[in-house]
C-alpha cells in the first residue's frame, strides 16, 4: 500500500512535489522547499532582505521565524520517546491539515495573531548569508531528526502547535511543508516582480 493510500485522499501537488503522505515523500517536499527558500532569500538584494521591522516583517524576519520553528520542532523530533501518544494514532491528509490550519487562522482574532508565538530574532550586525545558513542548518536538522521515525510513530506520537493544538508528528511535518511555502509566497508577493 502506498503512503497516499494509507492516509487517504487524492494526490494533489505541493509546489513541484506530489502531495506528500509517506515520510520519504514528506522529507522530499521539505527538502525541495528548503532549497527554494535558500536560493530565493539568498539571492535578494541586501537592502530588500533587511527591509521591514518587527511590526512589518521583511524577508529577514520571515527567514528567522522559519529557522526558529524548524529548530524547535527538530528538537522534539529528535526525542520521540518524550513525546506523548497521539489521541487517535491517525493522521489527517496533507490537504485536511492545510484546510484545518486555514480554517483555524480565519477564526483567530487578529490581535491574537499579531504576537507570534515564535517571533523572529535578528541580532545586530547579522548578515544575510548567516541567516540563510542558519535556516539551512535548522531545516536540515529537522529533516534529519525525522528520518529516524517509523511511519507508525509519525501517526502515534503528538506534538503541540500554537494554533492547531496537538498534531500527530506526520501532521506537524505536513504543516511545515505548507508553512514554509506560505512564508516564501508571502515574501514574494510583498516584494513584487523582481
Amino acid at each position: 500500500m502506498s503512503g497516499g493510500e494509507a492516509h487517504g485522499g487524492g494526490r494533489a501537488r505541493v509546489g513541484s512535489v506530489p502531495d506528500p503522505h509517506a515520510l520519504p515523500e514528506i522529507l522530499a517536499a521539505l527538502e525541495a522547499n528548503s532549497r527554494e527558500i535558500e536560493d530565493f532569500f539568498g539571492g535578494l538584494p541586501n537592502e530588500a532582505f533587511f527591509s521591514g521591522d518587527e511590526q512589518h516583517w521583511g524577508p529577514a524576519h520571515h527567514l528567522s521565524h522559519l529557522s526558529i520553528a524548524h529548530r524547535r520542532v527538530g528538537r522534539g523530533l529528535s526525542t520521540p520517546a518524550k513525546l506523548p501518544r497521539h489521541e487517535s494514532a491517525r493522521s489527517r491528509t496533507f490537504d485536511q491539515m492545510r484546510e484545518a490550519y486555514r480554517a483555524r487562522l480565519a477564526q483567530v482574532p487578529p490581535e491574537q495573531l499579531r504576537p507570534n508565538p515564535l517571533p523572529p530574532s535578528i541580532e545586530p550586525g547579522a548578515s544575510q548569508r548567516a541567516l540563510v545558513d542558519e535556516y539551512r542548518d535548522a531545516a536540515a536538522a529537522m529533516r534529519a531528526a525525522a528520518t529516524a521515525w517509523s511511519e507508525d510513530d509519525c501517526d502515534s506520537r503528538a506534538m503541540p502547535h500554537p494554533i492547531l493544538g496537538w498534531l500527530s508528528a506526520r501532521e506537524m511535518l505536513f504543516f511545515f511543508v505548507h508553512h514554509d511555502r506560505l512564508h516564501l509566497e508571502n515574501v514574494r508577493g510583498r516584494l513584487g516582480p523582481g
